[in-house]
């Protein structure tokens, strides 16, 4: 069973989309301020600054953990111990060289799945573990 604590660093910001089905997704921070989905594997990946503990819609306060121990989902199977990023869809995936590595898996998870993630970052992967 995934499991966070509570009493983690949360921030709130708002957030610019609808994000009420984005629960345990990452998130990067646009030009206005503003949350959104993150992607820190594209080609130019986003700054993920951590995961999204509510669901929130456009509009509304997004609280994004940074640090901790949070739930995220799986967007491909991901084992324990494995570096973690975020895809297009700004859920978990394992991290290859030149990502936004956001976490570390505590837990392993099929794609969809709910899993336990150590957040350790945000910062650019030069080897992955």
């Amino acid at each position: 069973m995934a499991t966070g604590e509570s009493g983690q660093l949360v921030h709130s910001f708002e957030a610019a989309a609808d994000l009420s089905a984005k629960q345990f997704f990452a998130m990067q921070i646009d030009t206005a301020g503003k949350i959104n989905l993150g992607d820190g594997g594209a080609a130019a990946p986003d700054v993920l600054i951590g995961v999204l503990q509510n669901k929130p819609k456009a509009g509304e306060a997004g609280q994004v953990q940074s640090s901790g121990i949070t739930k995220a989902v799986a967007g491909a199977t991901v084992t324990a111990g494995a570096d973690l990023t975020s895809d297009s869809t700004g859920r978990f995936v394992a991290a290859i060289t030149t990502d936004i590595i956001l976490g570390i898996c505590l837990q392993g998870a099929a794609v969809g799945e709910v899993f336990s993630m150590l957040i350790v970052g945000p910062y650019e992967s030069t080897t992955v573990t």
